[in-house]
């Protein structure tokens, strides 16, 4: 009896398995089955990194999962035309942090909240989403680069406050940090709704004078 041959998928890139994952033919579940396979390792570091100080060790697997069966159902919500695997690559996992932060949001919706007054937010971090359609600028790659850096000389409570107050934030609107959020913050990091302001404030110094010492122009881009 012939059995069935499994698909191979190396010469596809990740917006390919995307498109796959989107036509919902038979080959679309052994398309997000490679999909997983390449992105599940880096989601994963990548949310124990940016959230286990707000949700808690113990919810990062189930944030994966959750952001890679939305990966599937929302396959075809990501168009770009970029052919090189690298920059697919760069693109893709972009839009995975991005559902990522929405799937941590959605946890939290509904619950009783802490709000922070909005002083000026550092621009940089409002481009956390690929470039439109899809186009990869060195530019817009520099400036996170350096955004990067500043963050890593902060310590760690300083970074677990930013990246808390960006992840809840809205243009023009208050900071509404969950009351969950804020008891991990205290359990973790002892980061209080007192103590939260001044954390954000010595941080975002830090930061402005780092990023601001290190100015980007197109040549600078090129170069690196």
């Amino acid at each position: 009896m012939a059995t069935k041959l499994q698909p191979t998928f190396e010469s596809s890139g990740d917006i390919d398995l995307l498109r796959l994952m989107a036509a919902g033919d038979a080959l679309a579940f052994d398309a997000w089955e490679e999909f997983y396979r390449r992105h599940a390792g880096y989601l994963y570091e990548f949310c124990k990194n940016a959230f286990t100080g707000r949700v808690g060790g113990h919810r990062i697997e189930e944030i994966v999962q959750d952001a890679l069966i939305k990966a599937f159902h929302n396959a075809g919500g990501l168009q770009s035309d970029v052919v090189d695997p690298d920059d697919q690559r760069r693109v893709l996992r972009a839009w995975l942090e991005t559902i990522c932060r929405r799937t941590v949001s959605d946890y939290f919706r509904g619950q009783p909240t802490v709000d922070f007054v909005d002083d000026a937010q550092l621009e940089a971090f409002e481009a956390d989403a690929p470039p439109a359609d899809g186009e990869i600028n060195s530019l817009h790659d520099a400036r996170l680069q350096v955004i990067d850096e500043a963050l890593k000389t902060l310590t760690e409570r300083e970074r677990e406050v930013i990246r808390t107050k960006m992840l809840w934030s809205e243009p023009g609107q208050k900071t509404k940090v969950p009351h969950a959020v804020l008891t991990e913050l205290k359990k973790s990091h002892d980061i209080n709704p007192d103590n939260f302001r001044k954390i954000w404030e010595r941080g975002m110094k830090k930061v402005k004078a780092y990023v601001e010492s290190r100015p980007i122009d197109e040549k600078t881009s090129e170069e690196g």
